[in-house]
């Protein structure tokens, strides 16, 4: 197994205590409640507008500080604790559903080229906000500069990955692919 893949006894036992917490909320009635109210909301038949609050800027300083020190590890903390921190703070209409999403492992080059981003910081050294160094500054004359992009979903990575969160949580929530990509 990848050393990525692996996690310590300590974070297995806590991990299992946050998915259990986690379950506890999926299961409360008013998720069953906002599911109703999405789909009525995707029928065009919905009640009420549904509000959603997009924290992915505030996550710093809403989660609580990662427990967890090995990759897969925090990644399954924070996909978990996103979802707790999320509806005991906000109490906006997403739903926490039963399952864990493990998203694809896609790798994507955009217009077959080289994109270089620029990272800010905040004040406590984390990765906040970026600007990216385009190609094309005159769309006229850089227009034929742009080719196809090309996107390779890494499956055997993928699925490696979804097996090590199986490992871990799986016999409380089952683990789902999910694409998290933008295309």
């Amino acid at each position: 197994m990848s050393e990525d893949l692996r996690v310590t006894s300590e974070e297995r036992t806590y991990l299992r205590d946050l998915a259990r917490r986690y379950l506890q909320y999926a299961h409360l009635p008013v998720m069953a409640e906002r599911t109703e109210l999405w789909y009525a909301h995707n029928e065009l038949k919905g009640s009420r507008p549904m509000v959603v609050f997009e924290s992915g800027g505030a996550q710093g300083e809403m989660m609580p500080k990662p427990h967890c020190t090995s990759p897969l590890a925090r990644g399954i903390e924070f996909g978990l604790q996103c979802a707790i921190t999320e509806y005991e703070m906000l109490g906006d209409d997403k739903v926490i559903s039963p399952e864990f999403r493990v998203g694809w492992q896609i790798h994507m080059r955009e217009f077959d080229m080289d994109l270089t981003a620029h990272h800010a910081a905040d004040a406590q050294g984390r990765t906040f906000g970026f600007a990216m160094d385009y190609p094309v500054k005159d769309l006229a004359k850089d227009l034929p500069k742009l080719k196809y992009s090309t996107y390779h979903a890494d499956r055997p990575a993928t699925l490696a990955n979804k097996a090590a969160v199986e490992e871990v949580i799986g016999d409380l929530m089952p683990a789902v692919l999910t694409n998290w990509s933008i295309c």
